[in-house]
């Protein structure tokens, strides 16, 4: 395929491609190293320059900015990322780098979350979980409606300590569940279902989020409002 890759996936970004040339670019991806890093770089520069034009807490930019410096130039294709969804079809693998390059970037007046929920959304958007240790809480159970994990690990979102969990469905769905001990902070805009103590959800930077207490304690993320509505009904949130 010949190409210019900076000029590829600054169009790509752009969306200046049209859509057939778009997915045959999401398929080259997967193959040519030079692209995938010039997509890969572009946007975490984004998410760096927007996180510090934010008013955001200051681990949380310190996080975002160490992630970016410790990214090898070289960095593997998406598709030797996250182990565990090896199993998936190619199909979702093309899907999931959609859905990293083309995830919008908080705006310079986005409101400030609270650590634990802005670091939970940094991290969904750049497709991670903790990796400071092991789990010790089980990962929720959710191959009845379609999602396998995908990634797995343990460490903290701003001062709570979580345990991180990656899903993946056969359609390149993605989702993100995060569970503590402590509870988890409200977040701005959140609306409860019924009560002080009953689950909430909210939307920021185009992510729709759920928490809540029981059966267990828990936030989950998604980009796809349908996936949050049907990991509540399948975990009988309340």
């Amino acid at each position: 395929m010949s190409h210019n890759p900076e000029q590829d996936a600054a169009a790509y970004l752009g969306g200046a491609m049209r859509e057939k040339k778009s997915r045959r670019f999401e398929e080259h991806l997967l193959e040519c190293q030079d692209c995938w890093n010039e997509v890969t770089l572009a946007r975490r520069g984004r998410v760096l320059s927007e996180s510090a034009r934010a008013i955001a807490p200051q681990a949380l930019r310190e996080r975002v900015r160490a992630s970016v410096e410790s990214e090898p130039a070289t960095s593997p294709a998406p598709r030797l990322q996250w182990a565990g969804a090896a199993g998936l079809a190619a199909a979702v693998v093309i899907a999931v780098v959609g859905m990293l390059v083309r995830t919008p970037a908080p705006g310079p007046n986005a409101i400030r979350q609270p650590d634990p929920v802005a670091q939970a959304i940094v991290d969904f958007q750049d497709r991670r979980v903790p990796a400071e240790g092991t789990t010790t809480h089980e990962a929720p159970d959710l191959t009845e409606i379609g999602f396998q994990i995908a990634g797995a690990g343990s460490g903290a979102i701003g001062e709570l300590k979580v345990d991180g969990f990656a899903y993946l469905d056969a359609t390149g769905r993605r989702l993100q569940i995060y569970v503590a001990d402590e509870p988890f902070p409200e977040a701005v805009g959140a609306k409860s279902w019924s009560g002080p103590d009953s689950p909430w959800t909210a939307s920021a930077q185009g992510i729709q989020i759920l928490c809540a207490d029981s059966p267990l304690r828990l936030l989950a993320l998604s980009d796809r409002p349908e996936v949050l509505q049907a990991v509540s009904a399948y975990l009988k949130m309340s």
